[in-house]
């Protein structure tokens, strides 16, 4: 088991984003990259829309956490981007939605989910609450500078519907597509 230290990344010297190497590639991981290729082109094709669920986002909020200082931050966002979309040539999102939830909301929804359900495995990020806040902070940044279009999940302090949030994103989801359209046209 990890302690939540062993979490923690503490830079005494600023990053030379040079430095940035990618994960060693593995036989599997090359076969999902070009699968997602793949997918995305047959998809253009079809005028498919594609929604997917954390792609190179959850890469770099939990990236992000690690950082503190802001231009740091920055040009680790410009990297990342840079390598998966420019030299992995991984289809560039059109859109990206973030579900803002503010850490306190988070955090009772969690503790209710584990009350209700006492087989729930609480997982090593889900149990060191200083990370959560700082990934929180981190998605907050990303969504800023990247541009996210951000839909605000909570109303005085407690979760919206589901229904009302699930409606806003099909809102904005199917106004989205119908600018694409009229720019492919």
């Amino acid at each position: 088991m990890t302690s939540e230290s062993q979490l923690e990344v503490k830079r005494k010297e600023p990053i030379d984003v040079r430095k940035f190497r990618p994960a060693p590639r593995n036989r599997e991981r090359s076969k999902f990259d070009k699968k997602r290729k793949t997918s995305k082109k047959d998809l253009d094709k079809k005028d498919g829309v594609v929604l997917l669920d954390r792609y190179t986002t959850s890469n770099a909020i939990h990236q992000l956490a690690k950082i503190s200082d802001q231009a740091e931050k920055r040009a680790f966002l410009d990297w990342l981007y840079d390598f998966e979309f420019g030299k992995l040539a991984l289809p560039i999102p059109d859109d990206t939605i973030f579900l803002d939830v503010p850490p306190e909301v988070s955090f009772r929804l969690m503790k209710k989910r584990a009350e209700a359900d006492k087989k729930h495995f609480t997982d090593i990020h889900e149990a060191n609450k200083e990370y959560l806040v700082q990934c929180y902070e981190a998605a907050c940044f990303a969504a800023s500078v990247k541009k996210w279009h951000t839909v605000t999940c909570t109303k005085n302090g407690e979760m919206r519907a589901i229904d009302d949030i699930g409606n806003e994103i099909f809102a904005y989801v199917s106004e989205r597509i119908k600018e694409k359209r009229k720019e492919s046209e």
